[in-house]
């Protein structure tokens, strides 16, 4: 059994949150709690083992600190640093109903801990008012929502930032995935504007993976500048044929995309960012497709929670591991130096981890 804890800015309805997704001003953060039978499987997933239970919800039309939340935030870092685990926050993507953002905060954290690092992860799920439904207008509403959730999740961080301190500083992560890049963006860009900026070492690891962000979103006053400014290491991963952010997004927006292209400018990247590219790793995995997955999903978009190479990199990075120092990994001017065509400047390359063949299935996708 599995505990998420949830902070959310979609409207209470009953049984749950959302849609319809409203957000703005006015706007209430509600936060609580569920169980789940999580699934270190990603072609099974968990599930619901209890009601949500909601605890409490503040207002956002005000100024000034929201003592509940932070009350509620300081129990939740408390009970994980007694029961020996590291808080983690996480930020999901496009096209997710409350109840799957929940399950899928389970269960990225159970594929994480069933890697070979020793991993104990508190999930922490801030899930903003995204509409499941693969259409290029909900993709453009789920991105206005993203966008229209940047002070609600800066009152989140802010929040976050006090508790954390209350509890004397514990070692934190962070984790967003594809449109919740941009929700971080946006968010990190409107905290920045507030008093009270949390501190530079609020994360020890803030890692952003298959990012739907433009490609200067992590230069100065773009909003993961800041991030990485209350970071110790922020990693932005990269995959060149990721199709989701590559086509789908980039067709759409008419502009490339963090996640496929990253970074615009490797040279206005603050100082302690590493663009990680896993192109390769997930280029060579073998493991099947599960009945119901497409490969340009699962494989292509998902990887951060589907592909062992990934994991294990993840892994690495997640219990501390200092970016240039981790195994598999090698500079781009050395893989350069073997041959390998294509290599972008100042990447780190993930290599592949050697797994035997297996039939591909390759089914019409579940869910993006």
């Amino acid at each position: 059994m599995r505990t998420v804890s949830f902070i959310t800015n979609r409207p209470a309805m009953t049984g749950g949150f959302g849609p319809p997704p409203p957000c703005g001003t006015p706007e209430m953060l509600s936060f609580g709690a569920a169980s789940l039978l999580a699934s270190a499987d990603p072609a099974k997933p968990g599930q619901l083992a209890a009601p949500i239970a909601t605890i409490g919800a503040v207002g956002c039309s005000t100024p000034g600190s929201d003592p509940a939340l932070v009350a509620f935030l300081t129990r939740i870092l408390t009970e994980a640093v007694q029961a020996g685990r590291t808080p983690i926050v996480l930020v999901h993507g496009y096209s997710y109903a409350f109840p799957e953002a929940i399950v899928r905060a389970a269960d990225v954290c159970a594929w994480l801990e069933a890697g070979d690092f020793p991993l104990a992860l508190a999930p922490i799920v801030f899930t903003w008012p995204s509409v499941n439904g693969l259409t290029p207008d909900n993709y453009l509403a789920d991105r206005s929502r993203a966008e229209a959730s940047a002070n609600a999740f800066s009152r989140f961080i802010l929040a976050y930032a006090a508790a954390w301190q209350t509890c004397r500083q514990p070692r934190s992560l962070y984790l967003a995935h594809s449109m919740g890049t941009w929700v971080t963006q946006t968010g990190m860009r409107a905290l920045a504007s507030m008093s009270g900026t949390p501190p530079a070492t609020l994360f020890e690891q803030a890692v952003v993976i298959g990012g739907d962000a433009d490609t200067n979103a992590a230069e100065p006053g773009q909003g993961l500048d800041q991030l990485a400014r209350v970071a110790e290491w922020l990693t932005i991963g990269v995959n060149r044929t990721d199709f989701a952010t590559g086509v789908t997004s980039a067709d759409i927006l008419k502009r490339p995309r963090l996640g496929s292209s990253g970074p615009a400018s490797i040279v206005r990247l603050p100082d302690n960012a590493r663009i990680v590219d896993y192109t390769l790793a997930i280029a060579a995995d073998q493991n099947p497709i599960p009945p119901g997955e497409t490969t340009w999903n699962f494989k292509l978009h998902q990887y951060y929670r589907t592909i062992p190479a990934v994991r294990d990199d993840l892994g690495a990075i997640l219990s501390g591991g200092a970016p240039d120092d981790i195994d598999n990994r090698i500079a781009s001017d050395a893989l350069k130096q073997s041959g390998t065509p294509g290599v972008r400047p100042g990447r780190l390359y993930v290599q592949p981890n050697q797994v035997d063949p297996a039939p591909d299935l390759d089914i019409p996708e579940r869910r993006g």
